[in-house]
């Protein structure tokens, strides 16, 4: 049987011993361990995620501040754009010509720009505008300045005409009416007028008859003319002509009466007028019946 004083004793015993337990288990549960979780968790938070690759998070990108970034290829390898050269600009053909005297057979142009080579022609005057051609001189590319022309002085007029023709046939021969025709822009003939003095006989229109006295008359061929143009013999005379040209050419008659033939340089053709009347001729090669082209005339007389 239990005495009464230990009766008492075994609720605070009791008590107490729960009062221990209790305090064991909150000593158990209290969180000892959070600031250590805690430094585990800062610490995972500033380390760097690794890459999905699975590489080394210090590989993934290497540091910008000191790489030089490299230039585009095209900086070396297109070079600067060089400025045009003056002479490949366009050029457009000109004349500029003063009026002057006759010099020496000679007349002189003050400057002449050609496109490409080509000639620069004397014209005579006829009725107001260019005749035939008494004289001409090639031109090169470019600006061509004081150009000295040497003339058929003869058979100048006192307005003589200054034009650029084209060297589109034997390059280096002038081989006008057959090639080598008047340069144009926008249509327009290169053709500028002056005056000459210093004339023997100073005409205009066609050349001066030609009146011979003798039996024989003689016909100069050259740069594709007949010289002169118009000639006067009687019945009975003879007229020769003398091919001094590169070109071949003929001496035929508008109505058959003569022919040459093809007529080489030095070559000569002779024909003996027996009746009056006009005989015009012409070259098969450079000219055509009816004083086209490269032509003249003979006046036969009694």
């Amino acid at each position: 049987m239990m005495s009464p004083w230990k009766r008492a004793l075994s609720p605070c015993l009791m008590i107490g011993f729960l009062l221990v337990a209790a305090a064991g288990c909150t000593a158990s549960s209290a969180p000892p361990v959070e600031e250590p979780v805690e430094e585990v968790e800062e610490l995972e938070a500033t380390e760097p995620a690794e890459p999905a690759t699975g590489e080394p998070a210090d590989t993934v990108a290497a540091p910008t501040d000191t790489a030089e970034p490299e230039p585009p290829a095209t900086e070396t390898a297109i070079p600067p754009t060089a400025e045009p050269s003056p002479t490949a600009e366009a050029v457009t053909p000109s004349l500029m010509v003063t009026d002057q005297a006759i010099s020496n057979g000679t007349v002189t142009i003050d400057e002449a720009v050609s496109k490409d080579a080509s000639w620069l022609v004397i014209h005579r005057d006829q009725d107001g505008s260019a005749g035939t051609a008494i004289g001409y001189a090639p031109l090169q590319h470019g600006v061509n300045e004081a150009i000295t022309v040497q003339i058929d002085a003869d058979q100048a007029t006192s307005t003589l005409y200054a034009m650029l023709h084209s060297d589109d046939g034997v390059i280096g021969d002038y081989e006008f009416p057959y090639y080598d025709p008047p340069l144009e822009v926008d249509g327009e003939v290169i053709m500028q007028s002056f005056a000459v003095s210093g004339l023997a006989v100073a005409t205009e229109g066609p050349p001066a008859a030609a009146t011979s006295n003798v039996a024989t008359s003689n016909v100069s061929i050259q740069d594709f003319q007949f010289t002169p143009f118009r000639l006067t013999v009687r019945v009975g005379d003879t007229v020769v002509w003398t091919q001094g040209g590169s070109a071949t050419h003929t001496v035929s008659a508008d109505d058959g009466s003569f022919d040459s033939g093809n007529l080489s340089n030095g070559e000569e053709f002779s024909f003996t007028f027996a009746e009056a009347g006009t005989f015009a001729y012409y070259c098969r090669i450079h000219g055509a019946p009816g004083q086209d082209g490269m032509s003249a005339v003979i006046t036969v007389t009694d």
